[in-house]
């Protein structure tokens, strides 16, 4: 669980701090080695801290455009920040990322368990970009693939704003 909310291997835990087990005791100090995000200041959302934040962000983000462009994956961060400021969702990333509208999981990563996958660097990078204000699709609220989409609600009832990769945005 450290390494994972560190954005580390658990390999790398033990090296920072010359320990070849993988046991540790209440109270023992573990060096962490700073990452690039962890020196961003960022401003968390209501009800979370700055690395629930980064933790939950990057994982939908790399879950969902890990083979998008940069663009793509900070706009994703947008979408999922503009859904935590909307009285229409949760107000919490980890709460957006989860929820279910209407019976119905929003993001498939959840269904399929890849939100839990370690998010690369851009992944990363992105999700501190997005939660800096970097906000490449404005106050849109809603993306899809439409190549691997099954439900096509969006497409029938928002607006559409752009393309970014693979992704289209509406309103």
């Amino acid at each position: 669980m450290i390494a994972k909310r560190a954005s580390l291997t658990i390999e790398e835990i033990k090296k920072y701090n010359n320990i070849n087990t993988d046991k540790i005791t209440v109270g023992q100090v573990l060096v962490l080695k700073p990452t690039k995000t962890s020196e961003i200041e960022v401003t968390a959302s209501r009800g979370e801290t700055r690395a629930d934040d980064i933790y939950w962000l990057s994982r939908i983000i790399h879950a969902e455009a890990q083979g998008e462009p940069y663009e793509g994956k900070v706009a994703v961060g947008n979408v999922i920040l503009n859904r935590v400021k909307s009285s229409d969702f949760p107000n919490t990333i980890y709460g957006v990322i989860f929820d279910k509208q209407h019976g119905y999981t929003q993001f498939s990563p959840v269904i399929d368990g890849t939100v839990n996958n370690t998010p690369n660097n851009d992944s990363i990078k992105a999700a501190a970009a997005a939660l800096n204000g970097e906000a490449p699709v404005g106050e849109v609220l809603y993306f899809l693939n439409p190549v691997k989409s099954t439900n096509f609600w969006i497409v029938e009832n928002r607006r559409f704003y752009k393309t970014i990769g693979d992704h289209d945005f509406y309103y």
